[in-house]
């Protein structure tokens, strides 16, 4: 037991750090347009895509998938797991911005809670679904739900450019993927072995 809370531990500090530290470079990047090199151009990348939701749905279904035994264990363990990644991120983020100290309580607060409450929401529907992928793998389905509605939010402009387009490109790879594998197991095995 003692071993389930360390490795999920290690796995908020470590994966939920570096998610934040990407979701604030995600935030300040540079103007697309502009002259950058191939190892910015990775790493823009590489913040796009982890400051998306689809990635943060992704980090909470491997919580529940992972380290949850029972469905309520997955909805609290992805839940904490996600509040301690958002909170990484605003305290990171922080640094950044020039009214981050300066701004009253109440909106303190209402910053705060359009970011957690959002977060709270996605880190049990994660990981009730990373559970629930460990008893039925057509589970699987509302990832590629969550893939398609990404698509949209990231809308027909986010093709124009490189960094949006490979993102993209990364996204319908994951949904074919996710799909070729749902057809697979639906297929009976006898098929395959004539």
């Amino acid at each position: 037991m003692k071993k389930k809370y360390r490795n999920l531990t290690i796995y908020t500090c470590t994966i939920g750090l570096l998610m934040s530290v990407f979701s604030v470079a995600s935030d300040h990047l540079p103007y697309v347009g502009e002259e950058v090199s191939f190892v910015q151009s990775i790493i823009m990348y590489l913040a796009v895509l982890i400051n998306s939701l689809s990635f943060w749905f992704i980090y909470s279904m491997i919580v529940g998938y992972k380290f949850a035994e029972n469905l309520k264990e997955a909805a609290l363990f992805a839940c904490l797991s996600v509040i301690c990644s958002i909170t990484f991120y605003l305290v990171i983020g922080s640094f950044y911005e020039d009214h981050a100290f300066t701004s009253s309580l109440l909106e303190k607060l209402k910053n705060f809670g359009s970011w957690y409450a959002p977060s709270i929401v996605g880190g049990i529907a994660g990981g009730t679904t990373g559970y629930l992928t460990k008893r039925n793998r057509y589970t699987l389905s509302l990832l590629g739900a969550v893939l398609l509605f990404q698509l949209l939010i990231n809308g027909s402009t986010s093709w124009g450019n490189a960094v949006g387009l490979a993102t993209n490109l990364t996204f319908c790879a994951v949904l074919l993927i996710t799909t070729a594998y749902l057809v697979y197991i639906s297929v009976p095995r006898n098929r395959f072995q004539n």
